[in-house]
């Protein structure tokens, strides 16, 4: 009897090293993946390491983690660094515009993730608000002072198809300003950047935003390192979860949820 019961007891033990085992083994196995994120580009994405928040994160861990099931790190860190990470494997990848110098080092999916509408702002009851609301083109205004960041390689391109000249300045804020104090007229920038900066500048009565959306609004795909261990069907994947979300109206409503609930947050 007391062999049958020491057996008995053997076969649970062992019942439960193998089922830990597995469970541990399975765990291990569970593909994982760190994305990087521009800590200083709020509501986008804003933050140091493990506290980056934004549309962008959350957007990322609904695809990812609840959609397709996986671990996912997100990490803030200053853009330049952000991209040497992806380029030298320490991090997956990150959603970015896919130049031709980041194209050595990564493959990109062949679906958007995020797209950010870039909008015109003017100061409320001013004549480029009745203009831009009438539908003029832009490059048909007269006396019109635009305003945009210096850097904005966006901005460069847009500007230049039309022939159009522009201020630029170190940050959007600053042009926000000067569209007050009647030192510029239009504004031409992410939607929900500009809408954080109006906000938290107290000119919400004072600056409107115009509804049209520029056809060359930016989209960023996932670009992924080419030295990242995810599976190589890691993209095929992620394209058909974002292609099927977008198909039923559900990318939009959630991007737009996002926008929203980040605007309350900064």
């Amino acid at each position: 009897m007391y062999f049958v019961l020491f057996k008995n007891v053997l076969l649970i033990l062992f019942a439960f090293v193998f089922l830990g085992a597995r469970t541990v083994i399975a765990e291990s196995n569970k593909e994982k993946i760190a994305l990087v994120y521009a800590n200083k580009w709020a509501p986008i994405s804003a933050g140091d390491e493990e506290q980056v928040k934004g549309i962008l994160p959350d957007l990322m861990h609904e695809i990812l983690h609840i959609r397709m099931g996986l671990d996912i790190s997100h990490l803030g860190r200053p853009w330049g660094r952000a991209q040497q990470d992806v380029e030298s494997g320490i991090a997956d990848g990150f959603i970015t515009t896919p130049t031709s110098a980041r194209k050595i080092y990564s493959n990109q999916s062949e679906q958007d993730v995020l797209y950010i509408p870039f909008q015109a702002f003017v100061r409320a009851n001013s004549e480029a608000e009745v203009s831009l609301k009438e539908g003029k083109a832009l490059d048909k205004l007269q006396n019109t002072t635009f305003c945009d960041v210096l850097g904005n390689n966006w901005a460069v391109e847009f500007y230049g198809a039309r022939n159009i000249d522009y201020l630029t300045v170190p940050s959007i804020d600053i042009c926000l300003k000067m569209l007050d104090k009647e030192r510029a007229d239009v504004i031409i920038h992410a939607s929900p950047v500009t809408q954080l900066f109006i906000k938290k500048l107290k000119l919400t009565d004072r600056i409107s935003m115009i509804p049209h959306v520029y056809k060359e609004s930016p989209r960023f795909p996932l670009l992924i390192s080419k030295k990242s261990n995810l599976d190589p069907e890691f993209l095929d994947h992620f394209d058909s979860t974002v292609s099927e979300m977008k198909d039923t109206g559900e990318y939009d409503r959630l991007l737009n949820n996002l926008i929203k609930r980040n605007l309350d947050l900064f």
